[in-house]
C-alpha cells in the first residue's frame, strides 16, 4: 500500500495570529510565518541569512484549535497545501499565495511541552447549542441560499487529545517580521474564497459517518454541515420536492443517501483527487436521484406535509402506530428543534453510559457489586 503524502511547511508564527468569522460563521485563522534561511560556506560553516514569510491560514475548527494554542513567535510544522488566491479590492487586483494547513503541531526539535494523554471527551451539547450560535456565526436558518458549495469541518473524525503546552522555545526578533506584512484588513476579500477551497478543514481524508455511533457533539455539527450541503445541492440542481423534500431529516432512508451523496462529492472536489472524479460524483448523482425519487415515492412526504415512513409490521410484532400526515409551516424552525432534540437524546445517552464508568479504573462497574452493595 502507497504512502499517503501531502505538502508540509515547517517555520514560526510571525504575526500575532488572528481569529476572524467569514459570513457564514465559518471561523478563519490568519497569521504571517518565517522560516529561517542559512547558507553553507565553503568551510562548512552555516550563515544565518534573511528569513522569508509567507501567509498561513486554516479554518474552523482546527483554525479555532490552533488560535488558542499558538502564539508569535512558535515554531511550527504543519500539513496541507500551497493555495494561489486572487481578487478586487478598491480597483486593484490582487494576487497571492497562502498555506493552507489542515493539521498543525508544535515542532518538537524547537519546542519543549507536556501532552496530557487523559481522553478526552465530547463537552456535553446543550439543548439550545443547535438554537443559539454566537452573532457571527450562523444557525440552520441562515444557511437558506448558499452561493456556492459548503466546505467540511473536521467530519467527525475521532477527537484530537489536547496539549498542554508548557513552551520554552526561542522567539524570533520582532525586527524580522517582514515590513510588507499583509494587514487583517486585506484580507476582507478572501472571505468569500472560504468555501471554495475544498478540505481546508479536514484533519484527514474524509471517511464514511456512522450516523448511530456519533457523540451528541458530533452529532450537531453533522446536522448542520449535512442541512447546509443539501441546501445548496437542491438549489444548485434546481431539485424537486420529489427528489428532496423539506423533511428528509425526518427519514431515515433519505438520511443515509443524502449523507453517502454528501460524502461522495467530498471526496471527488477533494484537492488532491484526480481530474475525472466530479464527472464520477455526476455520474453516481443521477443514480442517487433516481433512488431518492423511488424513497420519497415510498415513505410519502410532500412539499408541504410529512408523514413518517410506513413501516411493514412481521408477524408476532406490535402493530404500527396509524401514520398522520403533519402540515409543514416553518421549516427551518422545526429543523432547529429537531437537531436539539436529537443532539439531547444522545446526550442522555452518554451520560448513562459514561456513569457506568468507574473513574478510578476506567472500567465498566459490575452492575451485580452495586445491586449487591445495595442489599
Amino acid at each position: 500500500m502507497a504512502i499517503r503524502t501531502q505538502q508540509s511547511i515547517s517555520g514560526f508564527i510571525a504575526t500575532d495570529p488572528q481569529l476572524t468569522y467569514t459570513e457564514r460563521g465559518e471561523a478563519r485563522l490568519y497569521a504571517r510565518f518565517g522560516q529561517e534561511n542559512y547558507r553553507r560556506e565553503q568551510d562548512g560553516s552555516f550563515t544565518k541569512g534573511e528569513p522569508t514569510f509567507g501567509n498561513l491560514v486554516m479554518y474552523r475548527a482546527t483554525a479555532e484549535r490552533a488560535h488558542e494554542r499558538f502564539a508569535k513567535g512558535d515554531n511550527f510544522v504543519a500539513e496541507g497545501y500551497a493555495h494561489d488566491y486572487s481578487y478586487e479590492r478598491a480597483g486593484q487586483h490582487i494576487d497571492g499565495e497562502e498555506f493552507v494547513a489542515k493539521k498543525i503541531g508544535h515542532d518538537t526539535a524547537r519546542t519543549r511541552y507536556d501532552v496530557d494523554r487523559t481522553p478526552r471527551r465530547a463537552a456535553p451539547a446543550s439543548p439550545q447549542s443547535a438554537r443559539a450560535r454566537p452573532a457571527n456565526r450562523t444557525t440552520p436558518s441562515t444557511l437558506h441560499k448558499p452561493d456556492r458549495p459548503p466546505t467540511r469541518r473536521s467530519w467527525a473524525t475521532e477527537p484530537e487529545r489536547p496539549q498542554t503546552m508548557n513552551e520554552q522555545t526561542s522567539r524570533p526578533d520582532p525586527g524580522d517580521v517582514d515590513p510588507d506584512e499583509l494587514d487583517l484588513d486585506d484580507l476582507d476579500g478572501l472571505d468569500d474564497l472560504d468555501d471554495d477551497l475544498g478540505g481546508v478543514a479536514l484533519g484527514g481524508p474524509p471517511h464514511p459517518i456512522n450516523w448511530n455511533l456519533l457523540s451528541a457533539h458530533d452529532l450537531e455539527q453533522e446536522w448542520l454541515e449535512l442541512n447546509r450541503w443539501v441546501d445548496w445541492l437542491r438549489h444548485t440542481y434546481g431539485l424537486a420536492a420529489a427528489v428532496i423534500p423539506p423533511f428528509w431529516h425526518h427519514h431515515p432512508e433519505l438520511l443515509w443517501e443524502l449523507s453517502a451523496l454528501h460524502l461522495h462529492w467530498l471526496c471527488a472536489y477533494d484537492p488532491e483527487q484526480n481530474g475525472s472524479a466530479p464527472i464520477g460524483w455526476h455520474r453516481d448523482f443521477a443514480d442517487a436521484r433516481q433512488r431518492l425519487r423511488d424513497w420519497v415515492a415510498a415513505c410519502g412526504t410532500r412539499l408541504d406535509r410529512d408523514r413518517p415512513t410506513r413501516q411493514t409490521t412481521w408477524p408476532g410484532e406490535e402493530p404500527a402506530p396509524p401514520v398522520e400526515d403533519v402540515l409543514i409551516e416553518d421549516r427551518d424552525q422545526e429543523f432547529v428543534d429537531f437537531v436539539v432534540d436529537q443532539v439531547r437524546q444522545r446526550q442522555d445517552a452518554e451520560d448513562a453510559f459514561f456513569a457506568t464508568i468507574d473513574q478510578a479504573t476506567g472500567e465498566l462497574r459490575d452492575p451485580r457489586g452495586n445491586q449487591q452493595r445495595e442489599r
